[in-house]
């Protein structure tokens, strides 16, 4: 994972959601190279992919703004 990122991020936001879209990936590549022949996954609940996604963006939003109104120089 060299140089695929920019590491000179220093919003804080800004790096949660690089770390939040990295774990997608890496779930999504990890579900898509699982061989025919494995074995099922374990039953569990069924998650909704978009009402998780959904959900992730809100945390992204509700982080931004918090940290948007705690800032320094910013009145409020």
């Amino acid at each position: 994972m060299t140089g695929e990122f920019d590491l000179g991020d220093t919003d804080p936001a800004d790096r949660l959601e690089n770390a939040l879209n990295r774990i997608a990936y890496a779930l999504h590549r990890s579900a898509d190279q699982r061989p025919v022949s494995a074995p099922p996954a374990p039953a569990g609940p069924q998650v909704d992919m978009h009402a998780l996604a959904a959900n992730i963006d809100a945390v992204v939003h509700r982080i931004r703004t918090l940290l948007d109104e705690t800032s320094p120089g910013t009145e409020g």
